[in-house]
């Protein structure tokens, strides 16, 4: 294993990827299809980009060695492996927000479209849930706006 081709290969592929946080199995089958992670596990190339100044490792939060938890969330299809980052690539706080604030306005249109739909099939309880729902969403707005 040549740490150096690790090395270039994964700054290549990190930044020219769309979403710049990429999951630490994706990025270990792309140095494998590429001829350069030979024998290295992915818990060698873990430790090796942990140790690196360029690279970030982003654990997903609170999961630990839980299998249940693991598998709960996997179930969901959440990845529930480190996700890496190219340092250069961090967003920054304003990116965040925007970004969270694009999501809960998605989120509030589904919602809103949802609670039309219980509306029209007279199912009360789960249009005053689903409203509840969207009054939470608007606080998440109103909270992040503050943040910003």
């Amino acid at each position: 294993m040549n740490l150096e081709e690790i090395e270039q290969k994964t700054l290549s592929y990190l930044k020219q990827v769309s979403n710049p946080l990429v999951p630490l199995d994706r990025l270990a089958r792309y140095l494998k299809q590429n001829g350069v992670l030979g024998d290295m596990t992915e818990a060698e190339l873990l430790t090796f980009l942990h140790r690196h100044e360029l690279f970030r490792v982003m654990e997903p939060p609170g999961l630990g060695d839980d299998p249940g938890m693991n598998s709960a969330m996997a179930s969901l299809g959440l990845n529930t492996k480190p996700y890496v980052i190219l340092d250069t690539r961090i967003p920054t706080k304003a990116d965040v927000v925007v970004g969270l604030d694009e999501q809960l306005l998605r989120m509030a249109e589904a919602l809103i479209a949802a609670a039309a739909e219980a509306k029209e099939k007279g199912e009360d309880a789960r249009r005053e849930k689903i409203e509840r729902m969207l009054d939470r969403i608007k606080a998440a707005r109103k909270h992040l706006k503050e943040v910003e």
